[in-house]
């Protein structure tokens, strides 16, 4: 898939956030976050490697001047594993990537229905398609499924970024796969998350008690209640019952 050329800008919204920086860290900040866009070399696509080197040659700045900076300029992104990533940013990648291919598999049908009706078959050199599969499908096979369990479904990836403990991804990734009967739509685990996320408990040693990612899932996380604390107003004489 061809890697998406621009992303949303949001002038308001980058301003109010970065308010507080110097210009020296203005600029870092957004070297990181278009360098995690367009890609580095070892890395997936959304993000970087937090090595202070390397994040030093991005920023164009010296490893004495990025170390100088950096507690600012990361408190922007997220820490996984070794790698470093822009929240906000990666979502708005991963939308961009589902439409990319949702319109090629819509062009793909509109394609197919066309030359149907037409009579036509969908490819002139279909054998010759057909034989080269063939002879590709066995060289291209493993790095195919090397591919598959790298780049996660894009509806997982909303629920890691979501989560407030970055632990044990590949494990959060098989049970998530293996809860896609039981669990409810997205939208309904992302607000859940939320309510979590604000909870006594969860918040209570940071995050401390928060369970991995993989153990929430296997356990139908999504059906905890969590207990609010209800305050009483406080006594007012003047109000009349």
């Amino acid at each position: 898939m061809a890697k998406s050329p621009a992303f949303q800008f949001y002038p308001k919204d980058f301003l109010v956030d970065t308010v507080l920086l110097t210009a020296e860290e203005v600029g870092a900040y957004w070297l990181l976050c278009s360098q995690a866009w367009v890609g580095l070399r070892g890395c997936e696509q959304g993000y970087l490697p937090n090595n202070d080197k390397k994040l030093a040659v991005v920023c164009r700045i010296s490893v004495t001047r990025w170390k100088s900076i950096k507690g600012t300029v990361l408190a922007f992104f997220e820490l996984e594993d070794d790698l470093i990533y822009h929240g906000r940013l990666l979502r708005e990648l991963n939308r961009q990537q589902a439409r990319s291919r949702k319109a090629a598999e819509s062009a793909a049908c509109r394609w197919n229905e066309s030359a149907s009706e037409n009579g036509c078959e969908p490819d002139a050199n279909a054998d010759a398609n057909a034989l080269r599969s063939v002879c590709s499908s066995s060289s291209s096979a493993s790095a195919s499924a090397k591919k598959s369990k790298s780049v996660p479904p894009s509806d997982f990836a909303e629920f890691w970024l979501a989560y407030p403990k970055k632990r044990g991804k590949q494990a959060a990734l098989k049970a998530w796969k293996q809860t896609s009967s039981t669990r409810p739509p997205l939208p309904d685990l992302l607000s859940h998350l939320d309510v979590l996320a604000g909870s006594k408990e969860w918040r209570d040693d940071a995050g401390k008690y928060i369970p991995h990612p993989s153990s929430w899932l296997n356990a139908g996380g999504w059906d905890d209640e969590v207990a609010v604390a209800v305050k009483e107003a406080p006594y007012n004489p003047h109000v009349v019952l």
